[in-house]
C-alpha cells in the first residue's frame, strides 16, 4: 500500500468519525450522502459541492503526500463536511456563522482558509536505455 492510499483510508475514517458525531448532534444529518474525490490539485486544500443533488468532497493529493498532511487531516475534514452539512441542514454552504458553528462542532478551526505551503507532488520519471 502507497503513502497516498494509506493516507486516502485516514481521510475516509475521519469522515465516517465525523459523520457519525453529526448525526448525532444534527438527526436530519442522516439523510446526507456524499461521495469523496482525491482529484484536487492547486493551492485548496480541500472543496466541498452540491451540484445536481449530488454532494461531492474533494481533497488535494498533494498536500496529503506532503507537509500540509496534518492539517488536511485535522482541520480540511471538518471544514469541508462542514459546508455540506451547513446546505444539507437549510443554512447555505458560504463560510458564514453557522458553518463556523458546524465545523467547531466537528473538531475544525472554524477558519476560512489555510496557510499551509501546497508541495507539488512529481510525477514519476522512467529513463530507457536501448542498446543502440
Amino acid at each position: 500500500m502507497t503513502l497516498l492510499d494509506t493516507r486516502k483510508a485516514e481521510v475516509l475514517a475521519k469522515l465516517d468519525v465525523l459523520v457519525k458525531k453529526a448525526h448525532a448532534l444534527w438527526p436530519k444529518a442522516a439523510s446526507m450522502t456524499f461521495t469523496v474525490r482525491f482529484d484536487l490539485r492547486g493551492a485548496a486544500a480541500g472543496t466541498a459541492s452540491v451540484r445536481g443533488g449530488v454532494y461531492t468532497l474533494r481533497f488535494n493529493t498533494d498536500m496529503m503526500q506532503n507537509s500540509g498532511w496534518q492539517h488536511l487531516l485535522e482541520d480540511t475534514v471538518p471544514h469541508e463536511l462542514a459546508h455540506l452539512l451547513g446546505y444539507h441542514l437549510g443554512y447555505g454552504a458560504n463560510h458564514g456563522k453557522a458553518w463556523r458553528s458546524i465545523c467547531i462542532s466537528l473538531g475544525g478551526s472554524g477558519k476560512r482558509c489555510h496557510n499551509e505551503t501546497v508541495t507539488y507532488a512529481k510525477g514519476a520519471t522512467f529513463e530507457y536505455t536501448t542498446a543502440t
